[in-house]
């Protein structure tokens, strides 16, 4: 009977500690479920360096360059392709800032792997739609986001256009330095009216600074033009 008590007191035990590791960790997922759902928080661009790969003259090339080959193997524009590289990405930072400052191996790939994927997809308007999704989905880290919205922007297209300035106007954190960039791309007349009314007083914006560098971007933009070759949505325009 002895042993069987401690036999039932041990199985108890286990079950209680069983217990505790599972609460435990859908706890954490919560947290970090909720942290993903709600990091709003400002968009970081990458500033320009005289040579990024400079931060990684600790490590010898070769190692640098047999630990990152396998990302030849996404070397075309494809979603599957694309999924991979984003996760590559994400390994080494999930912000521009964790990225940039990550001088190991893995932060080699993520950069790496960065330029791989925005070198193959650029101005192609057939994997928008899933970079659309990226860049609108609440899960998506920031290094994701600005990932997408560069790739968004070099479409150039009324459609990629209207992709950003959807985003803009939900975005709750500031994403102003990225709205500049990515919308002083455009170079059709439909993008120029898609931005021109997006800084109308009834557009609205869940963060000022957004509508504000909409409101910029717009006026460079026109005003980078002489009158005569500024396309009708600059006329929408008081400068």
């Amino acid at each position: 009977m002895k042993i069987n008590k401690w036999l039932i007191a041990i199985a108890l035990l286990i079950v209680v500690a069983g217990l505790y590791f599972f609460i435990s960790t859908k706890n954490v997922s919560r947290v970090k479920q909720s942290v993903a759902n709600d990091d709003n928080s400002t968009i970081v661009l990458p500033t320009p360096t005289s040579d990024p790969i400079d931060r990684f003259q600790s490590i010898p090339f070769d190692t640098l360059n047999k630990d990152a080959s396998f990302l030849g193997q996404y070397s075309s524009c494809s979603e599957p392709n694309a999924r991979a590289l984003l996760v590559e990405i994400n390994k080494a930072g999930s912000t521009v800032t964790e990225l940039f400052n990550n001088n190991t191996v893995n932060g080699y790939i993520g950069f790496a792997a960065m330029g791989t994927l925005e070198m193959n997809c650029s101005d192609r308007s057939e994997i928008m739609s899933y970079f659309s999704s990226i860049l609108n989905s609440p899960e998506s880290s920031q290094i994701s986001i600005v990932v997408a919205g560069d790739i968004i922007a070099s479409v150039g297209q009324p459609q990629a256009t209207q992709v950003i300035v959807d985003w803009a106007k939900m975005y709750k954190g500031d994403a102003s330095d990225a709205i500049y960039k990515w919308l002083f791309k455009i170079r059709d007349e439909g993008s120029v009216k898609i931005l021109t009314d997006a800084t109308g007083v009834q557009s609205t914006f869940l963060n000022s600074k957004n509508k504000d560098a909409m409101i910029k971007v717009a006026k460079d933009w026109c005003g980078a033009r002489s009158k005569n070759l500024q396309p009708e949505g600059c006329k929408n325009l008081v400068f």
